[in-house]
């Protein structure tokens, strides 16, 4: 070869002046179609990476991996940058984005607010949307089932903002969210129960980072597409290299970016062809209409690029395979939701089967056709329903996800209230709106059973305190219509006084609302006549409630709607204002709709009758009251005067009584000195006749000086018992806190030692305290205790005891023994003055001691009870 010539070969063949002429070509055209990328830095980048697998996160050995970090390094290749990852958290890779402390974060979605503050890549690296995650076992199918649960989620991420701000006001939802700075924090919360749920994208099912404990949910919701995000400002030519190079990857089946899938979700997505790639493909068709001519010269190479389609249809095998198992698994989700769910734009294109059953119809009937033919003319809240549907999908196209509450109408005419959510999806290259739809229609009629005994709640509270501030009859009257009307929300109240026979008339005397006008042409009775026979009138009748549901079609009214002032359908209940259980007069109460006045909002507006009717009897015996007390003005005067001539009475009674008591004193001290003198006498020279002449007197002289001698010490005994008896009456008490067992117990001690031959068990309750005259409750236990001492004497096993017990819900004390005891036919006798139900010679006494003990209990203001058996004991119990 001579110095200077090229030589071009193929297949180790030199080619012909021809086909370097048609190669020359070739070349030509590919580099203009495929010009060489050219760097668009040629400078360090500092990227943003946080753990969340397999989209990116730092290995155990510190290095950076997965998706987008094998997509980054990629491209980074082709341009000859240099890639410096910042690891951190997703709050904190936010907030250096803001200050442009890095140049690129991965794996950003797309929000409103995100476009306004980063700049973001046109070429969407991922799909992706939302799911739940919980541990196994727990049942989630829905949105709905958030309620109540405590979820964790990723700080800053879209799934925060959704929960909070769409899913929470636009749903009803009820939830706390736990706000966590990286995934694993995120699991080890539901692990450990402090959060029921976790909601991240669907590529956390592949996370290693997932246990196998945690398991998706499958709830799909929030469909989006994951971007890189730039600081504002960033320099279009670093995005649009970025975008470049990654459309170029994810339409070849083998480029890094479908090896990244591969290797760490085994899928592959739908490649995206750009314009200029298909323009290239239709150039590369021509060209090989040329290139056919010389195939007899390139046969090798066809058998080459043979080879290589073979393999990219494999490829594309796989990749379709792959495809047909997400469409499996997604049909799988769409039809065994437990709500509807429909895709549409202005009309629907698909639903599932769960949709069919809402709506009683097939699927065919529904497909095709716009949401306003399966909804009734009319919303409740008055709208069209076209227009209103109309509204709703535009909204949704726009990018404002759609909450709310619709009534549809199933394919048999019944009406359905359902909860439906509009969230716009993009599906090969078209939006669509993803419509989920709820029935309702039960939480809707308890919300409507709620409301309805709310308002009359709010009507019994709001007339209470009507009541407590009223002053006159009407005024009383005119103000309960006005709350029933204007503050809950009926359509009329009145109230109407029954008049007595015979006319037996109900004379309106207070109204608000529609229709109150009217009352007065009205003829209403309560009798038995064709003017007798609505809710009013049977209230005033029965004394009880009545009710008609919708009086346009009730038999009881000979001219449907007259007691309501004409033909319309409402429910009117009429409630009796009762006095003794008979009714004066009723309060009606008009709703304006049919079917109203529910078991609970019967009782609540039954008692808002109560009250009002307890309310004008107060207010007429207020009136009474005063005219009473105008007539009590009157004797004023006199009852003063006589006030103080009564006072002037008492206070000579009392210098009287203050005199009479002196006097009964000064005769005590004289009778007990005058009395004790001669027997003394009497006692002191029977004992001297004893002892100085016993042996001159016979038996029965000496039995009869004993005599003497016992009747003169019984009757000093007597004497005493009385005077203590008086002072008891007189003397003045100190109050104070009384240690009652160790008063007992040393009363027991004592009785003891005076009479060391007896055998006796006692039992003292310790802690027995109580607020009396330490002085006075000895007297009491001495007489008690020493009773049961006395009257256990002849008993072989004598037991006493003291102890503590309940007396009309007040502490009771008691002296408890196993003696004599008494017949309780006589028990009203034990505590009067000389009253013994045993012989003296039996047991020794004068009478007075009970009575003494009844006189102190009185004085301590307590109460003194004695029960008994004979032979079988007795019991005294007191309380002060």
């Amino acid at each position: 070869m001579r110095r200077g010539q090229v030589s071009w070969r193929c297949e180790g063949r030199s080619l012909p002046a021809s086909a370097r002429v048609l190669c020359r070509a070739l070349l030509l055209i590919g580099v203009l179609l495929f010009p060489a990328p050219r760097p668009a830095h040629a400078e360090s980048l500092r990227v943003g990476i946080y753990q969340n697998p397999p989209k990116v996160f730092v290995d155990g050995h510190g290095s950076p991996r997965g998706i987008f970090v094998d997509v980054l390094d990629a491209i980074a290749r082709r341009e000859g940058w240099t890639i410096e990852y910042v690891h951190g958290t997703w709050p904190e890779h936010i907030g250096r984005l803001q200050r442009h402390e890095i140049d690129l974060l991965v794996d950003v979605s797309y929000t409103k607010e995100r476009a306004e503050q980063f700049s973001l890549s046109h070429v969407p690296v991922l799909e992706s949307w939302c799911d739940i995650f919980s541990r196994r076992g727990t049942r989630v199918e829905s949105l709905r089932d958030l309620d109540g649960k405590r979820i964790a989620v990723l700080e800053g991420s879209v799934q925060e903002h959704y929960l909070r701000d769409e899913v929470r006001a636009n749903f009803g939802i009820d939830f706390t969210l736990l706000l966590f700075p990286d995934y694993p924090g995120s699991v080890e919360a539901v692990k450990s129960g402090e959060a029921d749920l976790l909601v991240a994208t669907r590529f956390f099912s592949f996370s290693p980072d997932r246990p196998e404990g945690i398991v998706p949910a499958h709830v799909i919701f929030r469909p989006d597409n994951v971007y890189f995000a730039f600081p504002r400002g960033t320099g279009a030519d670093l995005i649009a290299a970025i975008d470049r190079h990654l459309a170029s990857m994810k339409n070849d089946q083998d480029s890094p970016y479908y090896r990244s899938l591969r290797r760490w979700l085994a899928t592959q997505p739908e490649p995206m062809l750009p314009a200029r790639v298909k323009a290239a493909l239709a150039a590369g068709t021509v060209l090989l209409a040329v290139i056919g001519l010389f195939a007899f010269v390139l046969r090798r190479q066809v058998k080459a690029k043979t080879r290589e389609l073979t393999r990219s249809y494999e490829r594309l095998q796989a990749t379709y395979a792959a495809l047909r198992d997400s469409e499996n698994k997604y049909r799988t989700l769409f039809e065994g939701s437990a709500d509807g769910i429909f895709l549409m734009t202005d009309r629907f294109t698909d639903c599932n089967a769960q949709a069919c059953r809402l709506w009683k119809c097939r699927r065919e009937e529904i497909v095709g056709h716009s949401p306003a033919e399966f909804s009734p003319p009319l919303q409740p809240d008055g709208r069209p329903s076209d227009a209103a549907a109309r509204e709703r999908i535009e909204r949704a196209l726009a990018g404002e996800p759609q909450c709310f509450y619709w009534q549809h109408r199933a394919k048999d005419g019944a009406l359905m209230d359902c909860e439906v959510s509009l969230n716009a999806v993009e599906i090969s290259g078209r939006t669509f709106l993803l419509a989920t739809v709820r029935d309702v229609s039960a939480r809707k009629r308890a919300e409507r059973k709620l409301t309805e005994a709310n308002r009359a709640l709010t009507a019994r509270s709001m007339c209470s305190r009507a009541l407590v501030c009223a002053m006159e009859e009407g005024a009383l009257l005119e103000e309960v219509c006005r709350i029933v009307v204007d503050d809950c929300g009926y359509r009329m109240a009145w109230v109407g006084f029954a008049e007595p026979a015979p006319e037996k008339a109900v004379r309106p005397v207070a109204w608000a609302g529609a229709g109150g006008n009217a009352l007065g042409t009205l003829r209403i009775r309560w009798g038995d006549d064709e003017h007798s026979r609505g809710p009013t009138a049977a209230a005033i009748r029965t004394g009880a409630p009545s009710i008609a549901r919708d009086i346009s079609v009730d038999p009881r009214f000979a001219r449907p709607g007259e007691e309501a002032g004409g033909r319309v359908r409402v429910s009117v209940i009429g409630l009796p204002l009762l006095e003794g259980g008979v009714a004066f007069g009723a309060l009606s109460i008009i709703a304006a709709a049919p079917d109203s006045f529910r078991a609970e909002e019967v009782q609540l507006l039954s008692e808002l009758a109560s009250d009002l009717a307890y309310g004008v009897i107060a207010l007429r015996t207020r009136a009474a009251r005063r005219r009473a007390q105008e007539e009590l003005e009157e004797y004023r005067d006199r009852l003063e005067e006589m006030v103080r001539e009564r006072t002037a009475q008492l206070a000579e009674s009392n210098r009287r009584l203050e005199i009479a008591n002196r006097e009964l004193e000064a005769f005590s001290y004289s009778a007990s000195h005058d009395l004790r003198a001669p027997l003394r006498s009497m006692d002191g020279f029977s004992q001297a006749l004893l002892e100085d002449y016993g042996d001159a007197l016979d038996e029965q002289a000496r039995d009869y000086l004993g005599r003497i001698r016992a009747s003169s010490r019984n009757m000093a005994e007597l004497i005493d018992d009385l005077l203590s008896l008086s002072r008891v009456s007189r003397s003045e008490m100190r109050v104070e806190e009384v240690d009652l067992s160790a008063a007992a117990e040393s009363i027991l001690t004592t009785l003891a030692r005076r009479e060391p031959g007896r055998s006796v068990r006692w039992a003292v309750a310790p802690g027995a305290t109580a607020r009396c005259d330490p002085r006075l409750i000895r007297i009491v236990l001495d007489n008690l205790i020493g009773n049961a001492w006395k009257f256990t004497s002849k008993v072989p096993e004598a037991r006493i005891e003291f102890g503590t017990a309940r007396e009309g819900g007040r502490a009771a004390f008691f002296v408890r023994d196993n003696g004599a005891g008494f017949d309780m036919e006589y028990a009203g006798k034990l505590f009067n003055p000389f009253q013994r139900l045993h012989a003296a010679g039996d047991f020794p006494g004068t009478g007075i001691g009970l009575a003494i003990v009844q006189r102190i209990i009185h004085r301590h203001g307590g109460t003194v009870r004695a029960e008994g058996k004979v032979n079988g004991g007795a019991m005294f119990l007191f309380t002060l």
